[in-house]
């Protein structure tokens, strides 16, 4: 083995140290005792201390997310054909068929104030319209009249698959 390692670094192992017993260190601290003297100039000054008001340290009241709102489905239900009407005007840019039709929209709530909440999907979510599709959803449904305000949600689960669209849809693609 030595002379493996010998070939390989091109020169002999140095010979290892003898540790020092642990009784010789002990010895040699108690034989020498280490004084170090420090001057106040030396020393790092000590920040000032300061009174902290249990309000300054209290957590921030948690918000409430919008999209956590509960909205029942018990709103107008002529006012609920209207918004879906509005937002059928939404058409997916590569594919040239609405995003109701498609299948992209999952759920659509409406409660009797006139929120809306809308769960939909992307067809990927890689998709390149992924920022614009649920923009244009909020923006048609929150111009109908009766509307108070529209929160839209992307979910990814179910996945979408082509099963998803209507007989409209595949129709107009020609899929039937």
């Amino acid at each position: 083995m030595k002379g493996m390692i010998q070939s390989i670094f091109g020169r002999k192992p140095e010979p290892q140290a003898e540790p020092i017993p642990v009784v010789a260190v002990e010895q040699a601290a108690a034989e020498k005792p280490a004084v170090v003297e420090v001057s106040a100039a030396d020393r790092p000054a000590k920040p000032a201390r300061q009174m902290i008001e249990l309000e300054d340290i209290a957590p921030p009241a948690a918000e409430v997310d919008p999209m956590d709102r509960h909205v029942e489905d018990d709103g107008d239900p002529e006012l609920k054909e209207r918004v879906i009407e509005s937002a059928k005007q939404v058409r997916d840019p590569e594919i040239p068929v609405n995003l109701f039709d498609l299948g992209l929209i999952y759920d659509l709530s409406l409660d009797r104030e006139g929120f809306v909440a809308v769960e939909m999907t992307l067809t990927t979510p890689n998709c390149p319209s992924a920022a614009q599709l649920p923009a244009q959803i909020k923006e048609a449904i929150e111009i109908v009249d009766g509307v108070v305000e529209a929160k839209v949600k992307v979910v990814f689960n179910p996945p979408w698959h082509p099963g998803m669209m209507s007989e409209e849809a595949r129709l107009e693609l020609g899929m039937m």
